[in-house]
């Protein structure tokens, strides 16, 4: 049986699989529940499946009397910020109560043992201080809330107040959420104590990417929250706390893999150490013929272990300019893709579409984190190695990193220098198809840049544009030189041309003065006794000549 009232009209419902995910873990069968506050659909049919009656309220009815109007889950994923105007039939109106009042109210409702899950915001949230627009107070009773000192601040707050209305938290969450949509469910104890590039890290990070995918940022996601895990303040700088008091607090994490509905729950391994034993709740994925991979959630390891990724690995010998640990790195990971190429034949379609940061260094060489990628045909070894190391180039450029290598090898050039590390030896081809398949994996971050990307992409603009116009003065300068020397020899060229044109004129009055000489008697005489000089035997000619004058 239920009794379903409607929402506040401005009221956000809380939904999604994660949350779905969470319920499933900790609902009780057979039991009376309240739904505090707007939930979604998919959270109302699965509490209404499980419980024996469901009642929904919009605010926070009279405290209980009796036993029998006591409930066996309390559900209130969207906390106890509720809007001051709402009246309830046969409730008491919010009057203005603070939040600890609101929470000994809520008690009052709960049966011995009974289960209630709990929302708090964090106002401190990573994704609000890095939002470009800024924030507004959604209306005056939330910001009289926030300004209430019985409101708590941290998950220690939260699970503190719950202690003292006998409601002990099982479990308190830090929750990386879109709008009203929980992304990931990661315990505060776990979010303190993880550290950059390990899996509960990653998983944060993912679900901030995905939450803020469409928001204007100031800088970064990723980097903030490495910092903030970096000094062990990740529980801190997430979106809020989702609290569950009772028999069981679920799982220690609960995730959806960015863009799609499926969710891993994961607890730490009861059998390695340092490791997380998962478990995936498949979503409706259909794969789309056209695209060169496919999502397989069956394909997650059931077992990751819980340390940095290859990636950031990768990025902190590139900041550290370690050339040699990450020749020797990329070396290892051919050597280690080589091997598993080899492991998946004849079927090559069923191998991952590798990506370094979903791959960890464990004592056996290399383990897969959440890697669902498969290839959707069969695909050469070198070809996923490129993939690989082309969605590495985006990430480790995308964010403005430090790396050794000169700042014009970028691109392809830059990616065939990594893949001559790891032993293959990259054409425009291979390139090319790695591109395909780097492109077509989900949970790429977003193409819109932040606000500081784009101050670094304009500084850069604005250097590059500085370099040009030195070199193009340099230019200018050489075609001015360049255009004096040209004059000069212009002049020059000129000079000879008419010393040339004066020099022809002189020789043709020459050949004329000699062309006449030549005809003239005298010449013609003169050269006569000239042949006459020039013989050897004047006696014989004479005689000659004397014969023929007879």
């Amino acid at each position: 049986m239920s009794e379903l009232n409607p929402a506040p009209a401005d009221g956000v419902a809380v939904e999604g699989p994660v949350l779905r995910a969470l319920l499933d873990d900790v609902l009780p069968s057979g039991s009376r529940v309240l739904v505090l506050g707007p939930h979604g659909s998919d959270v109302l049919d699965l509490v209404s499946a499980r419980a024996a009656s469901v009642t929904t309220v919009a605010s926070l009815p009279d405290p209980a009397g009796t036993d029998d109007l006591r409930y066996d889950l309390l559900l209130a994923a969207g906390g106890l910020d509720l809007p001051t105007s709402e009246v309830v039939p046969g409730a008491a109106g919010q009057g203005g109560s603070g939040w600890a009042e609101r929470l000994e109210r809520l008690a009052h409702l709960a049966a011995p043992g009974a289960v209630v899950i709990l929302s708090l915001p964090n106002e401190f949230v990573l994704s609000g201080l890095l939002d470009s627009r800024g924030s507004a107070w959604p209306n005056a009773g939330a910001a009289a809330l926030v300004e209430d000192e019985s409101r708590p601040a941290s998950a220690a707050d939260l699970a503190a107040e719950l202690d003292r209305v006998g409601l002990p938290a099982s479990r308190v969450f830090a929750v990386a959420s879109s709008g009203s949509e929980p992304r990931a469910l990661i315990d505060s104890a776990v979010a303190s104590s993880t550290r950059p590039g390990r899996f509960a890290a990653r998983v944060a990070v993912q679900a901030l990417e995905a939450a803020s995918a469409d928001t204007e940022l100031l800088a970064p996601l990723a980097d903030a929250a490495d910092a903030a895990a970096q000094a062990g303040l990740l529980s801190s700088t997430l979106s809020g706390w989702l609290a569950v008091s009772g028999p069981t607090g679920g799982r220690s994490l609960y995730a959806r893999i960015p863009g799609h509905d499926t969710v891993l729950a994961a607890d730490r391994s009861r059998t390695a150490d340092d490791a997380w034993d998962i478990r995936v709740t498949p979503g409706n994925a259909e794969h789309d013929p056209s695209v060169p991979v496919k999502f397989s959630p069956a394909a997650i390891p059931a077992v990751i272990p819980d340390a940095a990724s290859v990636e950031h690995t990768l990025i902190r010998f590139a900041a550290a300019e370690d050339v040699p640990s990450f020749r020797a790195l990329a070396a290892a990971l051919g050597d280690w893709a080589r091997a598993q190429f080899a492991a998946t034949k004849p079927v090559p379609e069923c191998v991952p579409v590798w990506t370094w940061d979903e791959l960890i260094a464990d004592a056996d060489g290399f383990a897969l984190g959440v890697a669902p990628w498969r290839t959707a045909k069969s695909d050469s070894m070198e070809s996923l190695l490129a993939a690989a190391w082309l969605r590495f180039h985006d990430r480790l450029l995308g964010g403005h990193r430090h790396h050794p290598w000169p700042a014009w090898t970028v691109g392809d050039d830059l990616v065939s220098t990594w893949l001559d590390m790891s032993g293959v030896e990259a054409s425009p081809e291979l390139l090319a198809r790695g591109r395909e398949l780097a492109d077509a994996i989900d949970g790429l971050p977003s193409t819109d840049p932040d606000l500081r990307t784009a101050l670094l992409e304009a500084d850069e603009a604005r250097q590059e544009a500085s370099e040009l116009a030195a070199h193009i003065g340099g230019l200018e300068q050489a075609l001015a030189y360049r255009d004096r020397q040209l004059l000069v020899r212009e002049t020059r060229i000129r000079r000879l041309r008419a010393e040339l044109q004066e020099a022809v004129v002189e020789r043709d009055k020459i050949s004329a003065e000699k062309a006449r000489l030549h005809t003239s008697r005298t010449y013609q005489l003169a050269n006569q006794l000239r042949r006459a000089t020039l013989l050897a035997r004047p006696g014989k000619l004479a005689s000659r000549v004397r014969k023929r004058t007879r």
